[in-house]
């Protein structure tokens, strides 16, 4: 029995994989199951009319969730320990920036990765987003300006500070935010987990003196950004 499953599972299409399930969704096919099963063993009209009732809210359910995902923008900063990470999502399409390791189908990407992008219904990976515009290590997605800083910069303050909607800081650059906040006008900074904790706890003391809103994500978790 044991050889004919692995040689089943050689097949490209033995696994149907990726399938977005919510606990509601499941409970829905339980009681379909539960259902038509009642009418087949006890050849009950009402079991019947219930599971016909129950498979449409199902696809009721299923076609609402498409919909989410068809019209949603997120920017996910994931807690990928020592690497850095990073989805830019429109729709059922994804643009990772990150550590080229984890572009790799494996253990990090089905471990940290992978669970996220299925919940979310992406499907497809992508080069490029129309929605996407990349100039250096700054980002325009939808409506929102991103900078990714991963290794040190030289900024000089000007009168003019550059409106930044969030920063986010990899690779253990050496920089102090307060050099950052003397060029960028930015209340959102973003430490992954690509970084040292005791870096982050460094930052966190000066986002806190200068009242600025930080984000560690080797203790919160993965960063989340509707937009």
């Amino acid at each position: 029995m044991n050889r004919i499953i692995l040689w089943i599972n050689q097949f490209s299409f033995a696994v149907w994989d990726k399938i977005p399930a919510t606990v509601f969704s499941t409970l829905l096919l339980y009681a379909v199951v539960i259902a038509l099963s009642t009418w087949l063993l006890n050849k009950n009209k009402n079991a019947f009319r219930l599971g016909l009732a129950v498979l449409f809210l199902f696809i009721i359910n299923n076609a609402f969730n498409k919909w989410q995902v068809d019209k949603q923008q997120k920017l996910i900063v994931y807690n990928v320990p020592q690497h850095q990470a990073i989805d830019f999502i429109d729709g059922n399409t994804y643009q990772f920036v990150g550590d080229s390791m984890l572009k790799e189908a494996g253990l990090l990407q089905n471990f940290h990765l992978k669970p996220a992008r299925v919940s979310l219904g992406l499907k497809t990976i992508a080069d490029s987003l129309n929605t996407l515009f990349h100039q250096n290590q700054f980002y325009q997605f939808s409506n929102k300006r991103i900078l990714l800083i991963n290794e040190p910069l030289a900024f000089e303050p000007s009168q003019q500070k550059i409106d930044v909607d969030i920063i986010i800081i990899s690779k253990n650059p050496a920089l102090y935010i307060s050099q950052l906040a003397a060029v960028f006008n930015c209340n959102q900074f973003v430490f992954d987990a690509s970084n040292s904790l005791w870096k982050i706890g460094k930052w966190q003391k000066d986002c806190e003196a200068l009242h600025l809103q930080w984000y560690s994500i080797p203790e919160q978790g993965a960063f989340v950004s509707d937009l």
